[in-house]
């Protein structure tokens, strides 16, 4: 039975100990002969470490896709982005030539996935079910992505960063073409009506103008800017957007599932572009991502230090507060057969599951807010230093029943899902070294 040494992280270990095992585990276990990077694994648990096998997912609720395809490529696109950026840090701080070499896996893995769309529809970074091109993708994959890129221009080859000035204003045109609308699996998703995303194609648009210089940009995220507005401190988190866009929307309790965690990646995400689009105008963007940093902590337990996946928020006086979803329906759960069979029912059923994705993504935030020239914030920086501390390889997993009567057995498999971010933690340690966060 296929083993690696990560299924013995515990949390007293040092912490760059940990970023080693990570960093081990990536190299020998993340990426397809292909060049393709791989997204959810199988914790090995009762069989191989690594990708998934069909008969893992006998009985279980995994929705309309392929299970193997959508466990192991899901965010194949976010989770190569990630990891590219995450060699580029390592590589600023160390120099080894080993981490620039990881760089170029990262990016080799974002090109493959750009060939699996064909020349005609160059610019179409998909989620690659099955190491196949899907019609499925989403802003944060993309700009993932893009960030990668734009970090790693200073250490590409001249064929690299010609390919990367020509993907990244495809990828800006491709989404414009689309009318920033997909249709997937019977679903219309039509991203208009959503500030949050739309700030984030104002962004690819930016810097597709900087690289290009062409009107077509220039005129595009003027019309953005102009309808969806710029990130501030007023506007800088997915509560924020939705509140704009429906003022009633937490006028009372209202049950979301990964608002905190989105907040968390797409403001801190799409200023970097920004910032790097504009690097005299990045202090302007500080507040709101303070701002951005408060609100990616809603639906934190800080006594677990781990988020729920669901939560009920409200807004009350002005502030947001949160608290975890009841339990009544634990005496008498009806779980509907279509919940089983047409749809993951993850979401179908209230629960207190946590959602380590989140987590993992508040140490790279903070620390891109400080990369950007933000001051400490010593509450924030607590919290950071006690998820890394706390870091063992439970905490590597994608959700985590910690009652263990959460899950329903239709969602057995959950249990033995590691998390497509890993590679938040190396980025997070790196740039921690940078400001002396950790030893």
């Amino acid at each position: 039975m296929k083993t690696h040494d990560i299924q013995g992280m515990y949390s007293g270990l040092p912490l760059f100990r940990k970023i080693q095992l990570i960093q081990a585990f990536i190299e020998d276990c993340h990426f397809c002969d292909n060049g393709i990077a791989y997204s959810m694994l199988y914790d090995g648990t009762y069989g191989d470490i690594g990708i998934w096998k069909r008969e893992y997912f006998e009985g279980q609720s995994v929705g309309p896709y392929d299970a193997c395809g959508w466990m192991n490529n899901e965010n194949s696109t976010f989770f190569s982005g990630m990891y590219l950026q995450s060699q580029v840090y390592r590589y600023q701080v160390t120099g080894d030539s080993q981490a620039l070499e990881e760089c170029r896996r990262g990016f080799n893995s974002i090109r493959k996935i750009s060939d699996l769309a064909g020349k005609e529809r160059f610019g179409w970074l998909s989620k690659p079910f099955g190491m196949q091109c899907s019609n499925t993708s989403s802003p944060d994959q993309n700009l993932n992505a893009i960030n990668g890129m734009l970090a790693f221009l200073p250490y590409a080859s001249a064929e690299e960063v010609n390919w990367i000035h020509q993907i990244i204003p495809a990828i800006a045109r491709c989404w414009h073409k689309m009318n920033y609308t997909i249709e997937f699996d019977g679903r219309r998703w039509d991203m208009r009506s959503d500030i949050g995303h739309m700030k984030i194609f104002y962004a690819f648009n930016e810097v597709a103008h900087k690289i290009t210089d062409g009107i077509e940009f220039q005129n595009e995220a003027n019309q953005l800017l102009k309808k969806y507005d710029d990130i501030n401190e007023n506007s800088a988190s997915l509560f924020d957007t939705h509140a704009q866009r429906y003022p009633d929307y937490f006028s009372d309790w209202r049950l979301v599932t990964e608002f905190a965690g989105a907040t968390a990646l797409f403001a801190s995400q799409t200023v970097q572009i920004l910032a790097h689009v504009h690097n005299d105008r990045a202090s302007k963007y500080l507040a709101g991502l303070q701002r951005a940093i408060q609100h990616s902590l809603i639906g934190f337990n800080k006594d677990y230090y781990a988020h729920y996946y669901m939560t009920e928020v409200k807004n009350f006086c002005g502030k947001y507060i949160w608290r975890p979803l009841n339990l009544e329906w634990r005496c008498n759960p009806v779980i509907a057969d279509h919940i089983k069979k047409s749809t993951c029912a993850l979401s179908e059923y209230p629960h207190r599951i946590y959602w380590f994705d989140a987590t993992s993504r508040i140490p790279l935030i903070y620390l891109m807010y400080l990369n950007l020239g933000g001051c400490r914030l010593p509450y924030i920086e607590q919290i950071v230093l006690e998820i890394m501390g706390r870091l063992d390889f439970a905490r590597l997993h994608w959700m985590v029943d910690r009652d263990g009567d959460q899950f329903i057995p239709e969602l057995t498999y959950m249990h033995y899902t590691l998390t497509s971010e890993m590679p938040n933690y190396i980025a997070a340690y790196w740039l921690g070294k940078k400001f002396s966060l950790w030893d």
